[in-house]
């Protein structure tokens, strides 16, 4: 944990502050209102139109292709299994093949 989440639930503790919730007080901020606050600088910054959700996937996708191991993309993911993952994010691994196919001929090559 952060230091400044340690230094915000001592805040809490030592002001009887019952709330569950980091923001909203004794209740969750709707979800709406980070979709309007994130389309309000998405538009600022001039991107393209997407979607909070869409964040995820290019996360995911990022992970794969720095060849961060799947099992650990599941697990940040919170999937349940590591086939859920590699079924929504397989088509990030279509260069596979490729991949295979020159390490067999670097090691026949003696590149290896």
């Amino acid at each position: 944990m952060t230091k400044q989440l340690e230094e915000y639930f001592a805040y809490k503790k030592k002001n009887r502050i019952t709330s569950k919730f980091l923001f909203g007080g004794n209740s969750p901020i709707p979800q709406r209102t980070y979709q309007r606050y994130f389309n309000y600088y998405t538009q600022k910054a001039e991107l393209k139109h997407i979607r909070i959700h869409d964040l995820r996937h290019s996360h995911a996708s990022m992970l794969i292709h720095l060849n961060v191991p799947i099992t650990v993309i599941s697990k940040r993911l919170g999937h349940s299994s590591i086939k859920m993952t590699l079924e929504k994010y397989s088509h990030c691994y279509s260069d596979g093949e490729n991949i295979a196919i020159s390490a067999i001929n670097e090691a026949i090559s003696g590149k290896f």
